[in-house]
C-alpha cells in the first residue's frame, strides 16, 4: 500500500505466490466503494480478492485458462472481466460476478489475451 502523495509504502497485504516460481500479483483492479481489490496472479491462475477495510484476503479465484492477467469493471459493476493468456492456446475472458466473487461465464478470445478493457462511450 502506497501513499502516493508522499511516494511511501504505508503498509502490505499479503496474497498467496507461487511455490513452483517465486510471482507477485500482475495487475490489480479496486472497486467503486473501494472495498474489494482484485489481482491477477499469472503463475498460479488465481485472480485474489482482499477485503481493503482490515487488508485480508477474502478468497482466491481459480481460472481454467493459465495466466490471468488484464481486468476491467463493467460500468456498472455488475461484472469483473478477467483476460487469460492461455499459454500455447486461444485466450479465454472470465466474468466474475463481484458480489459472489464466482465465475459465472467465459468467452474464449484470440491469442495472447493479455488485457481486457471497456470504454463506456461503446455502450449501447
Amino acid at each position: 500500500v502506497m501513499d502516493l502523495k508522499t511516494r511511501t509504502i504505508v503498509d502490505s497485504i499479503s496474497v498467496p505466490g507461487s511455490a513452483v516460481q517465486p510471482a507477485g500479483p500482475s495487475l490489480m483492479e479496486i472497486n467503486a466503494d473501494n472495498s474489494k481489490l482484485y489481482a491477477t496472479s499469472k503463475k498460479d491462475n488465481l485472480v485474489h480478492v482482499v477485503n481493503l477495510a482490515n487488508r485480508t484476503l477474502i478468497k482466491s479465484i481459480a481460472t481454467g485458462a493459465t495466466q490471468p492477467f488484464g481486468l476491467t469493471f463493467a460500468d456498472d459493476e455488475s461484472r469483473l472481466y478477467v483476460s487469460c493468456v492461455n499459454s500455447g492456446s486461444r485466450g479465454r475472458i472470465y466474468l466474475i460476478d463481484p458480489i459472489t466473487d464466482t465465475i459465472v461465464d467465459s468467452i474464449i478470445a484470440g491469442r495472447g489475451t493479455y488485457m481486457s478493457h471497456h470504454h463506456a462511450s461503446h455502450v449501447q
